[in-house]
């Protein structure tokens, strides 16, 4: 089943510890959302009000924790670029993702 696979998934990069944790929630999200959504064919995911991607996958949405689709209100990545305050847009890139 794809959940399995995906917490597995994200298991093997949590057996190194919180370093690796500490990192894909101290702003490199973006990144950890993208292997995922690689890997997967998900899509990124993004909570405007916390500053934090995920990734969607089957319809669940998951970061370095796990399952997080209860913990944030997502909305689509490539609706947001497409729809959002391009400033604001501008801004998540310098700050979070090309950091």
């Amino acid at each position: 089943m794809i959940r399995e696979d995906v917490l597995d998934f994200i298991n093997s990069f949590r057996q190194f510890g919180d370093a690796v944790e500490d990192c894909f929630t101290s702003g490199n999200c973006f990144w950890f959302a993208y292997i995922l959504s690689t890997r997967f064919d998900g899509a990124i995911t993004y909570d405007v009000v916390a500053n934090h991607f995920g990734c969607r996958i089957s319809g669940i949405t998951y970061d370095i924790r796990g399952d997080v689709s209860e913990d944030y209100e997502w909305e689509d990545w490539e609706f947001l670029v497409q729809n959002y305050d391009p400033l604001v847009i501008q801004r998540i890139y310098r700050d979070c993702i090309y950091k």
